[in-house]
């Protein structure tokens, strides 16, 4: 009878993995790429599979196809599926004014892999200020989690004490 438990992810060396394989294959047009959900919160089960966060300047056919092709060729190697969204600079900026669910989301736990010129960080830091600056309390409800604005004070305090460092690479 064959053994079909699944092991847990090594997750620093798939996040190499991760990282170098896109950056080769998507090139000057990678701005950053970011892991989001159980991971990132730290909280992934054995059939957890990687929310992932690609930015890009330009979102195109040609993209899609490269990631596409990456999340089969990780499956292969690693047996977890990758979840992608690709989104260009534009889209980004765009969901960060409108303060789209997902992109707040991702806010509150997020693992950046690669980040050119720390735009991604930039924006993060551009949706932090206006999270602060909203008159309504703002809950964000992640699995058993739930931040607030106090709580990204508090975080926010404690980052600028300690100085951010990612658990991966």
């Amino acid at each position: 009878m064959k053994n079909t438990s699944k092991k847990l992810l090594n997750y620093r060396d798939a996040c190499n993995y991760i990282k170098k394989k896109l950056m080769d294959a998507l090139g000057p047009n990678l701005i950053s790429i970011v892991i989001f959900g159980s991971y990132a919160m730290l909280v992934p089960s054995v059939d957890s599979d990687i929310d992932l966060l690609l930015i890009v300047k330009e979102r195109n056919s040609d993209t899609e196809d490269i990631v596409r092709g990456f999340s089969v060729d990780f499956a292969f190697t690693y047996g977890r599926s990758i979840s992608p969204i690709i989104l260009s600079t534009d889209d980004v900026e765009k969901s960060i004014q409108a303060m789209d669910p997902i992109i707040i989301a991702i806010f509150w736990a997020h693992d950046i892999l690669f980040d050119k010129e720390r735009w991604f960080e930039k924006q993060m830091t551009t949706l932090q200020n206006k999270i602060l600056s909203q008159k309504d309390e703002i809950k964000m409800k992640r699995g058993a989690m739930v931040w607030t604005k106090e709580d990204l004070k508090i975080l926010q305090e404690s980052i600028m004490r300690q100085g951010k460092q990612s658990q991966c690479c």
